[in-house]
């Protein structure tokens, strides 16, 4: 995907040395990232990840010392991208950046967790989509090995992560409501 900031501060930083090039190079960066970005899939190009584009948008749930909050948007046709946090007593104690992407066929739910596998992503294949409940599973990864997602009426999203760890079965939910 264009990282649009990224290419942005390097043609600029080249500006001073070769303009005409530059402003050539920043043309074509900024052509080649306009069909790119869309704010939501194409109509045309109908995705795999039609099913889910009810998650877009805000979430959020609030709890006495803190919150708790999922976002989702469009990249482009085959990828959503959102971030996960919690924040307890004004500290950020959780974070991930979240992808569900559309491949080969296919869909993945792809976190990157602050602190936590090297911040590598981890890929979770989409293994059911059965009456709005999707469950993504990687029944290698260490904990979670699935993560389930649903839709409880029009403004409440619920998540599950389940699996084992350190030889029990495990499970924590986390529900939030549709932020106006």
């Amino acid at each position: 995907m264009c990282d649009f900031f990224c290419t942005f501060e390097k043609i600029f930083k080249t500006l001073a040395m070769k303009k005409l090039s530059t402003v050539m190079l920043l043309t074509v960066a900024l052509l080649s990232c306009q069909n790119r970005l869309p704010q939501q899939a194409s109509s045309t190009n109908p995705s795999l990840l039609q099913p889910f584009k009810w998650m877009l948008g805000d979430w959020e749930r609030s709890f006495s010392t803190g919150k708790m909050a999922e976002s989702w948007q469009w990249a482009n046709d085959s990828t959503m991208i959102g971030a996960s946090f919690v924040i307890r007593n004004g500290d950020t104690v959780s974070y991930e950046s979240i992808s569900l992407e559309a491949r080969k066929g296919e869909v993945l739910y792809v976190p990157t967790v602050r602190n936590q596998n090297n911040q590598e992503p981890v890929y979770f294949r989409l293994k059911s989509n059965e009456n709005g409940w999707a469950t993504f599973e990687n029944p290698e990864h260490d904990f979670p090995q699935r993560i389930i997602y649903t839709q409880k009426g029009v403004d409440t999203l619920y998540a599950r992560i389940e699996g084992i760890s350190k030889g029990k079965e495990r499970a924590s939910e986390f529900v939030m409501a549709k932020k106006q």
